[in-house]
C-alpha cells in the first residue's frame, strides 16, 4: 500500500465528481494548507490528481487528462516567464 492510498481513496474519479478542497480536507481531518502539501507530495510521487473549478478529481478520460495537462503547462510557462527579469538582473550584476 502506497503512502497516498488514503488520499487517493477520497479523491473521486472524473471531473463531474470533483470534490471541493474544503470538503476533502474535512474528510481527511486536515486543514486546506496541509491538504495542498499532501496533494503536491502525491503528485511528485506519481499520483495523477487533477484540479478544476469544482475541486480535485482523478482524470479518467483523454479530454480530462489533456485539459489538466494544458492547465499545468500554461501555469509552468507563466512561472518561468516571470523569472526572465530575474535572470537578466543577475547577469547584469555578475558583469559588474
Amino acid at each position: 500500500m502506497n503512502r497516498f492510498t488514503t488520499l487517493m481513496e477520497h479523491i473521486p474519479l472524473g471531473e463531474a465528481n470533483a470534490k471541493p478542497m474544503e470538503q476533502l480536507a474535512s474528510e481527511l481531518g486536515v486543514n486546506t494548507r496541509a491538504l495542498r502539501h499532501m496533494i503536491s507530495d502525491a503528485r511528485f510521487d506519481g499520483c495523477v490528481i487533477a484540479s478544476g473549478d469544482n475541486g480535485y478529481f482523478q482524470p479518467v478520460t483523454v479530454p480530462e487528462l489533456k485539459e489538466y495537462l494544458n492547465r499545468r503547462t500554461h501555469a509552468a510557462r507563466f512561472t518561468f516567464a516571470t523569472l526572465k527579469p530575474v535572470r537578466q538582473r543577475l547577469k547584469e550584476l555578475e558583469e559588474q
